[in-house]
């Protein structure tokens, strides 16, 4: 029996205009930066760093109250040492031959996949197909794959654009090269390197933040290096670097110019399932904003086109209970835009970035009767960035829009299989119950923060279609039956500060929706959770 849609949740919708009302707004103050801004800046670099005031374009008010220069502090930040490319190849093809060698030891499984194509197949469009392996190999293992090639260039020195073509190169080698005896996946090739830059880029961003302490700093600064931030603590060893001292204000002996957020969580929800069930589900969360922008939301007024990568943010969550399990990940990076703000001290500023984004989203849920599995490479889309901020007050809003490639559950596959046993079908969806589609989507999340208390809602909608014709079994088939989907899901939260500390109390709502259809056969199904949770601001 189907639930009526007629809940509170419905407000979102009032919500998502108001968003987009204040982003139409906003935009008037983001066409042409202060006519002073040249000037400014050309003086103090003319003068061979003039000293900065408060109320000059390209200045802002750091946290130890000194006012320095954005622009001059971002050429610090983003000044690499000399890159080493062949030892980032002779890494890669390492980190490959150690691929090769699980793939070969796991032989007997490996063996199902072997399609053995011929010379000439391989090297025509005929032997590009669309694999059928696991869901979590092709939608979370590919993606931590091209993350960790990322962060090894990133770590090398190498520019964003040069480790997203030595994370390119090496998933057409693995495609191509050792898996000879396979046709060419296109699903990992779009997956790997496009997701992987994604996870990868706020990788390498939070292990250049546990690196920052001058010296090396401390005993624990070292351990937070090494656990959480190998590739650049390795590398930086290699090189003999260490992170000088820098003026400006400073975090737990970390560098501040890198403006960064961080959240762990724990909480406890209260889950309607589709079949009348309910269930308890616990949950662990983590949250990481990363940007390379000095200045960022700081007092002063700032202007800059930024090329590489510089916003980049990531959220995890892990939750149990209904005797199943549900992994939800996220990631997001702006790969380049316009960032602006004008931000008087004490007074009620603007800053915003518009620009860029490339994203990653994975979620594999099992309770009781809900089933959920979707990957999503969100492909070089829009993003806004607004921050509207008064002296006890801040409104937030994220926007994101994107084409996508996407691996999705066909919730109906299984009234489909049974109404026609004697058709062969998509190879994927007989062996995996999922299919690949192209589709779009977008993201909206907005927070009001007060004094202690802050109000969120979070809105996202997908639509997905299924591809036909290129399954990798596809002479096998007797129809290759179409698929669809819409995936839609609403969050609202209240948020409150336990006073002065860095810990808080959260309670909310958040419904999880799908609409799918394969072939005739047509399914709605949805999760709905209450939840409890304690978080931690580090």
């Amino acid at each position: 029996m189907r639930r009526s849609e007629n809940t509170w949740f419905g407000s979102a919708s009032a919500f998502a205009r108001g968003g987009l009302a204040l982003i139409a707004a906003a935009a008037v103050h983001l066409i042409v930066p202060s006519t002073t801004w040249a000037q400014d800046t050309a003086a103090r670099s003319a003068a061979g760093g003039q000293p900065c005031h408060l109320g000059d374009d390209g200045c802002y008010l750091d946290f130890d109250g000194t006012v320095r220069d954005a622009d001059a502090d971002y050429r610090a930040l983003h000044q690499r040492r000399r890159p080493h490319y062949l030892r980032a190849a002779v890494e890669m093809t390492l980190a490959l031959g150690a691929g090769t060698t699980w793939y070969w030891l796991d032989r007997e499984r490996q063996v199902a996949d072997w399609d053995y194509p011929s010379l000439q197949q391989r090297l025509s469009l005929d032997v590009l197909r669309m694999d059928n392996n696991d869901f979590g190999i092709n939608f979370l293992a590919h993606p931590l794959d091209g993350a960790a090639f990322h962060a090894l260039a990133r770590a090398n020195q190498l520019s964003f654009a040069e480790s997203f073509g030595y994370g390119m190169l090496t998933s057409l080698a693995w495609e191509y090269g050792l898996e000879f005896r396979e046709k060419v996946s296109i699903n990992d090739i779009i997956v790997t390197p496009a997701a992987g830059i994604t996870i990868g880029e706020f990788a390498h961003r939070l292990a250049q933040y546990v690196n920052s302490a001058p010296g090396g700093g401390r005993w624990w600064h070292h351990l937070a290096g090494y656990a959480i931030g190998p590739t650049v603590a390795i590398h930086d060893r290699l090189d003999g670097y260490r992170t000088p001292p820098r003026p400006g204000a400073a975090h737990q002996g970390f560098r501040r110019d890198l403006g960064h957020s961080f959240e762990l969580s724990y909480g406890v929800s209260q889950a309607s399932l589709p079949e009348d069930e309910t269930a308890r589900i616990h949950e662990f969360g983590v949250d990481g904003r990363l940007v390379a922008i000095p200045g960022y939301l700081r007092p002063g007024q700032l202007w800059r086109l930024f090329t590489d990568a510089d916003i980049t943010s990531l959220r995890g969550r892990l939750g149990f209970g209904a005797g199943g399990h549900g992994i939800d990940i996220y990631a997001d990076t702006v790969l380049l835009g316009l960032y602006w703000q004008r931000i008087p001290a004490g007074g009620i500023g603007v800053g915003a970035a518009l620009g860029t984004a490339v994203g990653f989203a994975f979620r594999d849920q099992s309770h009781g009767s809900w089933r959920d599995r979707v990957g999503v490479s969100h492909l070089p889309g829009l993003a806004l960035d607004l921050d509207l901020i008064a002296p006890y007050a801040q409104f937030e809003l994220r926007a994101r829009l994107h084409g996508d490639f996407a691996g999705v559950h066909a919730s109906p596959y299984a009234q489909w299989e049974a109404t026609y046993p004697d058709e062969i079908g998509k190879s994927i969806l007989r062996k995996q119950g999922y299919y690949y589609g192209w589709g779009w989507s977008g993201r909206l999340r907005a927070s009001l923060r007060l004094p202690y208390l802050t109000l969120g809602g979070a809105l996202f909608h997908g639509r997905y279609a299924s591809q036909e014709g290129l399954d990798r079994s596809q002479e096998n088939l007797t129809i290759d039956v179409e698929a669809s989907d819409t995936v839609r899901d609403y969050e609202l939260w209240l948020r409150l500060q336990l006073f002065s500390t860095p810990l808080h109390v959260q309670l909310g709502a958040y419904s999880q929706r799908r609409k799918s259809h394969l072939g005739e056969f047509r399914s709605r199904s949805r999760l709905d959770r209450y939840f409890l949770s304690l978080g931690m601001l580090l």
